[in-house]
């Protein structure tokens, strides 16, 4: 199957690295249009890791915070 216009959208975003940039409800609202279910899967995931990351940081600062 051709990867649509989405998925290779979808892939630059990712391959450049500006994921981390982008505010999620576009995010989200994008993967929720991919028609491969497994592409959502691996994406939601990748998201999910960022997220964490960005999670422990904050929880970093706050405990620097607090000392």
């Amino acid at each position: 199957m051709p990867a649509s216009f989405t998925q290779e959208v979808f892939m630059k975003i990712h391959l450049a690295g500006i994921d981390e940039m982008i505010p999620e409800a576009p995010i989200l609202d994008a993967v929720r249009e991919l028609p491969d279910k497994e592409l959502r899967r691996v994406f939601l995931e990748r998201r999910k890791k960022i997220l964490e990351r960005k999670i422990t940081l904050v929880k970093k600062h706050l405990k620097d915070l607090d000392r």
